[in-house]
């Protein structure tokens, strides 16, 4: 994946660091944490919802980490 970021000649520079920091993190397609259960609790009561979620976006899909 790295690899295919670095040499993408559409991506800008934005894009590019914003992608390099997803990848670096290692995060997607990981099973649930407990961190992100929390997180996420914590969110939903602030803004006073149901339920309250992390969407992480690659350079191909869009992810949320279950909570």
């Amino acid at each position: 994946m790295l690899n295919v970021i670095m040499n993408d000649v559409t991506l800008s520079e934005k894009e590019r660091a914003r992608l390099l920091s997803l990848n670096s993190y290692d995060i997607l397609d990981t099973p649930p944490e407990e961190v992100f259960d929390e997180f996420a609790r914590i969110a939903a009561s602030i803004v006073g919802t149901p339920v309250a979620l992390v969407s992480l976006v690659d350079g191909h899909r869009q992810w949320f980490r279950p909570m």
